[in-house]
């Protein structure tokens, strides 16, 4: 087994050499070290998205992530004014088809038109920017971008949101609530002006339903969410709709969903000279109980810019903290969670799936491409290239 992996490593670095700057690899920071050592760009989402936007004499980027991340890659690499500079597209590949994102999945198109188009009979939907987490397809990027919206990550939220309420009278936010309401009310905006949007998307509904059933959530909350969701306005009165700064769509990521206070507490009393950090998409009680949230990159120059000899326990995805812990063998960093929560999805893009990859696309005959149509991808654009100028 270990010639094999050692020969799959062989291989991919001779298709890189062969291939020189015409190939990029984007790697993010919840992919596995084995993964990581072959990329060219590590990161997290944004980053990741400015180095898709502004790479220069590529013919083919390589996505290790998930789906929405490629799809924004295409997205920017293959902008009409990209593609003047260069004779053919740019080929971005995903190593594996079936890495999704669940959180991106709880806000369809159909859902969100839906829920407009009903908003609409109360308020003046123009006086609405609509805000999508990067974490989110394609299709509902260019839902706001053609409606003066944005695209955010959680490294520019606060900037996003700063930047929508100078230019409109409220925000909807999709489709992570946690960020949302964890931004808002980083933010200043009262409680009593948050509302949230339920829905009964079924992609929610089944990750909500496993999640209580482990009893990460308190009993009752499908079906609270369900019958809110079956009640006109999202479950919301029209007084409070029109009194709402922000709209928050019900969605979350089932990663972080996992972390808890008690989570925190035992941390505390096991180490007391600790900090706790966690990624804003963990709920409301636990991004108050740490010491600090920040962006997978703000979690990893947490770390890097702190003492030797600290100690942290920080709140997101496995793989992230072991790559952590590898590159600061000084610092002292532990999971949250004793679960130890992984993104399966992240999971599905392997060594020999990446190896398979690039053999294809040497060969002149890639597979696993991910390209979104223009009547799709301009309408995203503008939002992508909204949350770039925030900065």
């Amino acid at each position: 087994m270990e010639s094999d992996f050692q020969e799959l490593n062989r291989q991919i670095q001779a298709i890189k050499a062969k291939w020189g700057k015409r190939l990029c690899i984007l790697g993010h920071y919840y992919q596995s070290s084995d993964i990581l050592a072959h990329a060219d760009v590590t990161g997290d989402s944004f980053l990741l998205s400015k180095e898709a936007a502004a790479r220069d004499g590529c013919d083919a980027i390589v996505f290790c992530g998930v789906h929405f991340m490629a799809e924004t890659a295409d997205i920017l690499a293959n902008a009409p004014n990209r593609l003047a500079q260069r004779e053919k597209p740019v080929e971005v590949l995903l190593p594996n088809p079936d890495a999704g994102c669940p959180m991106a999945d709880m806000a369809t198109l159909k859902g969100v038109e839906a829920a407009w188009n009903e908003m609409a009979e109360y308020i003046d939907v123009d006086q609405i920017a609509p805000v999508t987490y990067v974490n989110s397809s394609a299709a509902i990027k260019s839902f706001c971008g053609k409606r003066g919206g944005f695209c955010c990550t959680s490294s520019n939220a606060d900037k996003v949101l700063r930047q929508a309420f100078s230019e409109k009278k409220r925000v909807l936010f999709l489709p992570d609530e946690h960020l949302g309401q964890n931004t808002a009310l980083k933010f200043g905006i009262p409680e009593s002006e948050i509302i949230f949007w339920n829905h009964s998307n079924s992609e929610m509904i089944e990750k909500t339903a496993a999640l209580e059933q482990i009893a990460f959530l308190p009993s009752g909350t499908v079906k609270s969410y369900e019958k809110a969701a079956a009640r006109p306005l999202g479950g919301n009165d029209p007084q409070a709709l029109r009194g709402a700064k922000i709209i928050l769509w019900r969605g979350f990521c089932p990663v972080h969903q996992l972390f808890l206070p008690r989570d925190i507490a035992k941390f505390r009393d096991d180490h007391p000279e600790g900090k706790v950090a966690v990624h804003p998409e963990c709920r409301r009680d636990v991004v108050f109980a740490a010491d600090t949230a920040g962006s997978t990159k703000r979690l990893l120059d947490l770390v890097a810019q702190s003492e030797p000899g600290s100690v942290w326990g920080i709140g997101t995805e496995r793989r992230f903290i072991e790559n952590v812990t590898r590159d600061y063998p000084d610092r002292k960093i532990y999971p949250l969670s004793p679960e130890k929560p992984c993104c399966p999805n992240m999971a599905k893009i392997t060594l020999s799936r990446l190896h398979q990859t690039l053999v294809s696309l040497d060969e002149g005959n890639p597979v696993y491409r991910v390209a979104v149509d223009e009547s799709i991808a301009a309408g995203a654009r503008l939002a992508l290239e909204r949350m770039l100028e925030c900065g």
